[in-house]
């Protein structure tokens, strides 16, 4: 396994051609070095950045994608980081730009500890705040689960208390 930055790789490197490629966020090695670890074991690693690289990897990841011809590519992000959505968000795009089904699998790392699969509709829907709030209205309780995840829901549960 090797790991390099997004926008640093080149993109016909012969350690891409058709392996397994982890696309994760460059803080998870920090947040958890055991799941990183695990997460990455036996494939090729590239760490994204959205807040540091602004959108410049998109490109550079159609490129990669398009040359490389990846087996698996399995993106791996902070869940409920703006940020890191992006990443799901950018490879769906990518998908859309080439043309072609890619084969890809989703995960989020729930407060830095649980790895969990989500769907590509998942992603998409995400990008549909009016499908969102629909949803909510439906079912207003999805938003307590927020309660133990969000930094935003603690404070604001706080300054409700005082």
């Amino acid at each position: 396994m090797s790991s390099s930055w997004l926008l640093s790789t080149w993109i016909k490197s012969s350690k891409l051609k058709e392996k397994n490629l982890v696309i994760l966020s460059a803080c998870l090695s920090n947040v958890n070095p055991e799941l990183y670890r695990r997460i990455t074991e036996g494939k090729e690693v590239l760490q994204v950045c959205p807040e540091r690289e602004g959108v410049h990897y998109r490109g550079k990841l159609a490129l990669i994608i398009k040359s490389c011809k990846p087996k698996l590519i399995e993106i791996v992000t902070l869940d409920g980081s703006p940020h890191c959505y992006l990443i799901h968000a950018s490879i769906n795009t990518v998908e859309y730009i080439l043309g072609y089904k890619l084969n890809k699998k989703h995960y989020v790392v729930i407060n830095g500890e649980e790895v969990r699969e989500i769907s590509s509709e998942a992603v998409r829907l995400a990008r549909y705040l009016h499908i969102i709030d629909e949803l909510l209205r439906k079912d207003p309780e999805l938003t307590n689960r927020l309660e133990n995840l969000s930094l935003e829901m603690l404070e604001q549960k706080k300054y409700k208390e005082e």
